[in-house]
């Protein structure tokens, strides 16, 4: 159920708005400075402002909302979408349709008495900015997923829950899907999934295991593949760690093995393992290969015929 502007004459929310268009919203801030900010901005008599009251985007302007989550620099940057966006630290609404008398309160004419008083009052006030906690999804009201050094005072369970929350808040590139866990061990799963060439149906082709004690695995098909070798650290503590390690495995294939086994029936092959869809695999073969290789065969596979 979509939450309802609470700003005069907008109609986000309202089951008398048909428009198609979705409109994110927003909880105002947990910081009663910033608070107050906006209670003063939003021309509404008397508003108070609870824990389900919202003001839509429509009232702010777009360098005020975050869309996008960045990670890493140059080459190595990664964009991605964010489900719910959320607003910068010290955005207040500003955007108000209507009547002037409602857009810009502040511009009613005062006696030269109550100017003066208002100037002197003013000089008085001392604004203390502190951290706005604002997104529409609860995940994200206390933690930006940018902000990497509250990473370090973090608990296990709470990077852990952490992670959880600001995974669900983007969108993940490529064709990687994921699920979490709850249960009495909790855990995240990031994959991919492959359609079968022979028969019908889908396979699990890469997936990335990070359990509740921060411990992460991950697998090509069945097999288990060295982290350290990949990544060079398996000390997995953001989402960031995470991207990084799902863009290494985006820019890698799958090597596709060596001969079928049925091919070779009767045989054993101690340097080798069975693979999925029955292909002979080296067991010296690190399975992920670059992108811009055009071997079709495992390069490590040699069957010598005798």
């Amino acid at each position: 159920m979509p939450r309802s502007c609470c700003v005069v004459g907008c109609k986000t929310g309202y089951k008398s708005n048909h428009s198609t268009i979705k409109v994110s919203t927003f909880s105002f801030p947990t910081d009663e400075n910033l608070k107050k900010k906006w209670i003063n901005k939003i021309p509404r008599k008397d508003l108070i402002a609870t824990k389900n009251s919202v003001v839509c985007a429509s009232h702010f302007t777009d360098e005020q909302i975050i869309r996008t989550w960045t990670s890493g620099v140059g080459d190595k940057q990664v964009c991605i979408n964010l489900k719910y966006p959320k607003l910068k630290e010290d955005a207040i609404p500003c955007i108000f349709p209507g009547p002037k008398y409602l857009s810009n309160p502040q511009t009613k004419r005062k006696s030269p008495r109550k100017r003066d008083s208002s100037l002197i009052s003013s000089k008085n006030i001392k604004v203390v900015e502190a951290e706005s906690k604002i997104s529409e999804h609860p995940c994200n009201n206390d933690i930006d997923p940018e902000f990497s050094e509250e990473s370090s005072v973090l608990s296990t369970e709470q990077k852990f829950e952490k992670i959880c929350c600001d995974l669900e808040s983007i969108t993940l590139p490529d064709n990687w899907k994921y699920e979490i866990h709850r249960g009495k061990k909790p855990y995240i799963v990031l994959y991919t999934i492959q359609c079968n060439n022979n028969e019908a149906g889908i396979s699990i082709e890469k997936q990335i295991f990070l359990d509740s004690d921060m411990i992460l695995k991950c697998n090509i098909y069945e097999k288990n593949i060295n982290l350290q070798d990949l990544y060079g650290n398996s000390n997995i503590s953001s989402l960031d760690d995470l991207i990084s390690i799902m863009i290494i495995l985006s820019s890698k294939k799958i090597c596709s093995g060596g001969p079928l086994v049925h091919e070779f029936e009767g045989i054993s092959v101690e340097c080798a393992d069975i693979i999925f869809k029955n292909h002979w695999q080296h067991k010296k073969c690190p399975y992920l290969i670059d992108k811009s290789s055009i071997k079709n065969k495992c390069s490590f596979f040699k069957m010598d015929a005798r």
